[in-house]
């Protein structure tokens, strides 16, 4: 009988937790506490790449790493290309961690070869702009993240 009632409170006790939002959770292989929400904010990434002479450059891989590590955090780094106007764009929802906007950075790589000219890799900070407010919850808001990047010509 006494085993009965054990079950029957274990069974109670683990519904009503579980309703109440409380589970047994180990964190996330990235470091992330598990929780009903994720601070989140939308971010428009944009940019222009050009040569020193201010000429616009053609594919150049301009790749986002939004918590400025390029090897432990690169899964969540955002990948993009210069069209013939050397203009780069991308709108994205993602994860947001408070106060590493300061450490977002550019990297921008010529992976064409000589296609439309060498030029060096460079690493830029872009400009953060809050362009609308968030929600006072989860949700910070909308963001801009810009730069115009300058690369100089490999000799």
């Amino acid at each position: 009988m006494k085993q009965r009632i054990n079950k029957w409170w274990t069974a109670l006790v683990g519904s009503i937790l579980s309703m109440l939002g409380f589970t047994s959770c180990d964190d996330f292989p990235i470091g992330l506490r598990c929780e009903y929400g994720m601070p989140n904010a939308n971010y428009k990434l944009l940019g222009d790449v050009k040569d020193s002479g201010g000429k616009p450059v053609k594919g150049i891989r301009v790749v986002f790493v939004p918590r400025g590590d390029t090897e432990e955090q690169s899964w969540e780094n955002d990948t993009l290309y210069t069209d013939d106007k050397g203009h780069f764009e991308l709108e994205r929802a993602r994860y947001q961690w408070p106060g590493d906007m300061d450490k977002f950075v550019y990297i921008a790589e010529d992976v064409d070869g000589a296609d439309n000219g060498s030029f060096k890799s460079t690493k830029v900070t872009p400009d953060v702009k809050k362009v609308k407010k968030g929600d006072g919850s989860w949700y910070d808001g909308d963001y801009e993240v810009s730069a115009t990047i300058t690369l100089d010509k490999d000799e």
